[in-house]
C-alpha cells in the first residue's frame, strides 16, 4: 500500500492544533474608535466600496466551540456594526464541538470580524470536537464536497514540524483541491 497511501492521520492523539493562549487586555474590554481597529477601519483601509457587503458569499469557519452570542452582541454594539445578532449555521464535524470546547473561543473572534466586514455574507461554523488534524481535514473535505463555500477561516494552528511529512503532503493536496474549486 505504500505506493498509494500518503499517510494515516488520527493515530497520534497527542498531536492537536491549538489556539494561541492570550492574556486578556483590560483595555480591550472598553473598545473605542480610533484607539482600536474596527471593521469600518479595515474596510476603509482597503477602499472597499460601500455597496460591497458580502452578499452572495458564504464564509466557513473551522471551530472547536460555538461563537458566544453575548460576545457577538457586545462586539457589534462597540464597533457600530449592524449585524445584531450575528446569524450563522452550525455544521457538525465528527460529532460537533464538545460543551465548552475551546478555552479561547477563536470561533467568536472569526465570527465577529467576518460579520463585521461582510454582514451580507452567509456564515457557516464547521464545529469539531477538537482541533486535531483529522478533524480539520474532515471539515475541509466537507466544505469541498458541499461546494458552496468560497472563503475559509481557521484561527487554530500548529507548527508544520509537529506533523508527519505524509500528513502535510495529503493536507496540501486537499488544500490544492479546495483552491482549484475556488
Amino acid at each position: 500500500f505504500a505506493s498509494i497511501v500518503l499517510g494515516i492521520d488520527g493515530l497520534q492523539p497527542h498531536i492537536q492544533m491549538h489556539a494561541r493562549k492570550l492574556k486578556t487586555d483590560a483595555v480591550a474590554l472598553a473598545v473605542t474608535h480610533p484607539t482600536r481597529a474596527i471593521p469600518a477601519d479595515v474596510l476603509a483601509a482597503y477602499h472597499v466600496p460601500a455597496n460591497l457587503n458580502g452578499a452572495g458569499q458564504t464564509i466557513a469557519i473551522f471551530a472547536t466551540a460555538l461563537p458566544l452570542a453575548s460576545d457577538l452582541a457586545t462586539f457589534d454594539q462597540l464597533t457600530g456594526t449592524n449585524e445584531i445578532p450575528a446569524s450563522f449555521t452550525v455544521v457538525s464535524v465528527n460529532g460537533g464541538p464538545l460543551p465548552n470546547g475551546g478555552s479561547l473561543n477563536e470561533a467568536t473572534l472569526d465570527t465577529q470580524w467576518s460579520t463585521g466586514i461582510a454582514p451580507g455574507a452567509n456564515l457557516r461554523v464547521y464545529a469539531a470536537p477538537t482541533g486535531s488534524l483529522p478533524n480539520f481535514v474532515a471539515a475541509c473535505t466537507q466544505i469541498l464536497n458541499e461546494g458552496i463555500v468560497k472563503i475559509v477561516s481557521s484561527s487554530i494552528s500548529s507548527p508544520e514540524t509537529s506533523f508527519a511529512p505524509a500528513s502535510l503532503q495529503s493536507s496540501s493536496q486537499l488544500f490544492a483541491q479546495m483552491a482549484a474549486a475556488g
